[in-house]
């Protein structure tokens, strides 16, 4: 919840607006222009920045409520279906950026897609090093999970 008092707010409007920018790659990138008009109290950049941090702040708070509930799950043992875990996103593994990203750049986005490789594949993912590779082999088996064999494969 984000209580607002609007009788005593600085904040008299905000008109906001996206339109496409072309950045050099094909991604499709917005650009957002906000309209803010106050009264005086404080200025615009400041009642963005407090509205940006308490968006951040509640948007935390729902990102650690899922890990806590990953972590509670995995620790009471109250997986009951495995392809619950296994669906897990990547992102959700706390993993460090470069492994999180080594992973998504090569296509593996779930536990499911990581587990269905074996430790060869796994190491010769592009920019992977051996420092990478050994933290997502131990949250691996961390969540008592193996990689494939290469029979499996």
């Amino acid at each position: 919840m984000i209580a607002i008092d609007s009788k005593h707010s600085p904040v008299e409007s905000v008109a906001y607006n996206t339109h496409p920018v072309k950045m050099g790659g094909d991604e499709a990138l917005e650009a957002l222009t906000l309209a803010v008009t106050t009264n005086g109290v404080a200025t615009a950049s400041d009642v963005i920045a407090v509205a940006a941090q308490t968006l951040i702040d509640q948007l935390t708070f729902l990102v650690d409520l899922k890990q806590t509930l990953l972590k509670q799950k995995l620790s009471d043992g109250d997986v009951d279906d495995t392809a619950d875990l296994l669906d897990t996103s990547v992102f959700d593994l706390e993993l460090t950026q470069r492994s999180e990203n080594c992973l998504i750049g090569s296509g593996i986005r779930t536990l499911r897609e990581l587990v269905s490789q074996s430790e060869a594949e796994i190491k010769a993912v592009k920019s992977l090093g051996k420092k990478s590779f050994e933290e997502i082999k131990n949250k691996v088996l961390e969540l008592k999970l193996t990689f494939a064999t290469a029979d499996e494969r």
